[in-house]
Protein backbone atom coordinates (compact mmCIF):
# COMPACT_ATOMS: atom_id res chain seq x y z
CA UNK A 1 0.00 0.00 0.00
CA UNK A 2 1.24 3.70 -0.67
CA UNK A 3 -0.06 6.71 1.32
CA UNK A 4 0.51 10.11 0.17
CA UNK A 5 -0.45 13.41 2.25
CA UNK A 6 1.16 16.97 1.69
CA UNK A 7 1.90 19.42 5.13
CA UNK A 8 2.61 22.92 4.90
CA UNK A 9 5.13 25.15 6.93
CA UNK A 10 5.42 29.02 6.32
CA UNK A 11 8.82 29.78 6.36
CA UNK A 12 10.71 33.62 7.74
CA UNK A 13 12.59 35.76 5.53
CA UNK A 14 15.79 33.82 7.46
CA UNK A 15 17.02 30.53 7.46
CA UNK A 16 15.13 27.79 9.00
CA UNK A 17 15.09 24.56 10.21
CA UNK A 18 12.13 23.45 11.18
CA UNK A 19 11.25 20.42 12.83
CA UNK A 20 8.62 18.24 11.04
CA UNK A 21 8.71 14.57 12.96
CA UNK A 22 4.97 14.81 14.26
CA UNK A 23 3.85 15.22 10.23
CA UNK A 24 5.86 12.25 9.62
CA UNK A 25 4.05 10.38 12.60
CA UNK A 26 0.98 11.79 12.02
CA UNK A 27 1.02 10.23 8.41
CA UNK A 28 2.21 6.68 9.41
CA UNK A 29 -0.63 6.55 11.61
CA UNK A 30 -2.76 7.91 8.94
CA UNK A 31 -1.85 5.38 6.39
CA UNK A 32 -2.64 2.62 9.21
CA UNK A 33 0.20 0.91 8.09
CA UNK A 34 2.74 -0.95 11.10
CA UNK A 35 5.67 -1.33 9.10
CA UNK A 36 7.12 0.35 6.15
CA UNK A 37 9.11 2.90 4.72
CA UNK A 38 8.19 6.82 4.84
CA UNK A 39 9.71 8.90 2.35
CA UNK A 40 9.85 12.66 3.00
CA UNK A 41 10.08 15.11 0.28
CA UNK A 42 10.24 18.89 -0.28
CA UNK A 43 9.40 19.72 -3.49
CA UNK A 44 10.42 22.90 -4.41
CA UNK A 45 14.06 24.45 -5.09
CA UNK A 46 15.83 26.51 -2.01
CA UNK A 47 14.89 23.68 0.91
CA UNK A 48 16.15 20.45 1.97
CA UNK A 49 15.14 17.65 4.15
CA UNK A 50 17.54 16.08 6.57
CA UNK A 51 17.88 14.35 9.97
CA UNK A 52 19.02 15.77 12.95
CA UNK A 53 18.73 17.09 16.65
CA UNK A 54 16.60 20.17 16.53
CA UNK A 55 18.36 21.73 19.25
CA UNK A 56 19.05 25.57 18.52
CA UNK A 57 22.91 24.55 19.39
CA UNK A 58 23.20 21.75 16.68
CA UNK A 59 20.92 23.65 14.34
CA UNK A 60 23.16 26.99 14.93
CA UNK A 61 26.06 24.97 13.98
CA UNK A 62 24.19 23.27 10.92
CA UNK A 63 24.08 27.03 9.42
CA UNK A 64 27.50 28.27 10.40
CA UNK A 65 28.83 24.86 8.05
CA UNK A 66 26.05 25.68 5.23
CA UNK A 67 27.53 29.36 5.47
CA UNK A 68 30.41 28.14 4.89
CA UNK A 69 29.13 25.88 1.51
CA UNK A 70 27.48 28.34 0.21
CA UNK A 71 30.00 31.20 -0.01
CA UNK A 72 31.08 30.75 -3.51
CA UNK A 73 27.33 31.10 -4.66
CA UNK A 74 26.68 33.89 -2.33
CA UNK A 75 25.95 37.18 -4.03
CA UNK A 76 25.37 35.10 -7.51
CA UNK A 77 21.90 35.89 -9.27
CA UNK A 78 20.71 33.77 -12.44
CA UNK A 79 17.25 33.64 -14.47
CA UNK A 80 14.61 31.06 -13.78
CA UNK A 81 13.02 29.36 -16.83
CA UNK A 82 10.29 32.26 -17.08
CA UNK A 83 13.43 34.69 -17.11
CA UNK A 84 12.83 36.08 -13.61
CA UNK A 85 15.85 36.76 -11.22
CA UNK A 86 16.92 34.37 -8.51
CA UNK A 87 19.78 33.86 -5.86
CA UNK A 88 21.65 30.81 -6.81
CA UNK A 89 23.01 29.94 -2.85
CA UNK A 90 19.46 28.62 -2.22
CA UNK A 91 19.88 26.06 -4.51
CA UNK A 92 22.84 25.08 -4.28
CA UNK A 93 22.60 24.37 -0.73
CA UNK A 94 19.44 22.16 -1.07
CA UNK A 95 21.42 20.25 -3.80
CA UNK A 96 24.08 19.44 -0.98
CA UNK A 97 21.90 18.76 2.02
CA UNK A 98 19.37 16.60 -0.08
CA UNK A 99 15.42 17.11 -0.84
CA UNK A 100 14.22 14.12 0.42
CA UNK A 101 15.05 11.41 3.43
CA UNK A 102 14.08 7.80 3.37
CA UNK A 103 13.21 6.19 7.00
CA UNK A 104 12.21 3.00 7.85
CA UNK A 105 9.47 2.62 10.62
CA UNK A 106 8.58 -0.65 12.61
CA UNK A 107 4.97 -0.64 15.07
CA UNK A 108 4.31 2.66 13.99
CA UNK A 109 7.31 4.33 15.47
CA UNK A 110 10.31 5.96 13.26
CA UNK A 111 13.62 3.46 13.71
CA UNK A 112 15.41 7.07 14.50
CA UNK A 113 17.31 7.72 17.48
CA UNK A 114 15.11 9.16 20.46
CA UNK A 115 16.52 12.47 19.84
CA UNK A 116 16.54 12.65 16.40
CA UNK A 117 14.07 14.81 14.51
CA UNK A 118 13.40 15.14 10.73
CA UNK A 119 14.15 19.05 9.58
CA UNK A 120 13.05 20.86 6.81
CA UNK A 121 15.74 23.24 6.19
CA UNK A 122 14.66 26.74 3.90
CA UNK A 123 17.82 28.50 2.69
CA UNK A 124 15.09 31.45 1.16
CA UNK A 125 15.88 35.20 2.27
CA UNK A 126 11.80 35.52 1.73
CA UNK A 127 9.09 33.88 3.95
CA UNK A 128 6.74 31.55 1.67
CA UNK A 129 4.65 28.63 2.67
CA UNK A 130 6.76 25.27 2.04
CA UNK A 131 5.13 22.26 0.69
CA UNK A 132 6.57 19.07 1.93
CA UNK A 133 4.80 15.54 0.70
CA UNK A 134 5.20 12.11 2.99
CA UNK A 135 4.35 9.23 1.46
CA UNK A 136 4.11 5.91 3.32
CA UNK A 137 4.50 2.27 2.04
CA UNK A 138 4.01 -0.74 3.73
CA UNK A 139 1.74 -3.90 3.81
CA UNK A 140 -1.67 -2.62 5.00
CA UNK A 141 -2.80 -3.41 8.32
CA UNK A 142 -5.08 -6.89 8.96
CA UNK A 143 -8.65 -6.16 8.52
CA UNK A 144 -10.27 -4.89 11.29
CA UNK A 145 -7.32 -4.20 13.02
CA UNK A 146 -5.13 -0.75 13.15
CA UNK A 147 -1.51 -0.15 13.33
CA UNK A 148 -0.71 1.08 16.90
CA UNK A 149 -0.67 4.94 17.17
CA UNK A 150 2.69 6.73 17.41
CA UNK A 151 3.87 7.79 20.97
CA UNK A 152 3.58 11.46 21.79
CA UNK A 153 7.49 11.41 22.56
CA UNK A 154 10.11 8.84 21.79
CA UNK A 155 12.08 9.97 24.89
CA UNK A 156 12.16 7.09 27.18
Amino acid sequence: MIFLKKYYVNTTDQWDCLPITHEVRYAIRDANVPAGLVTVLVAGPGASVTLGEGLPEVVAGLRGVLKRWGEPAQGGKAKDQWRQPMDVEPRVLAALLGRSVQIPFDNGRLCLDPYSDVLLCDFETKGRRREFVVQVMGEAAESGKTAPPPPEEDYE
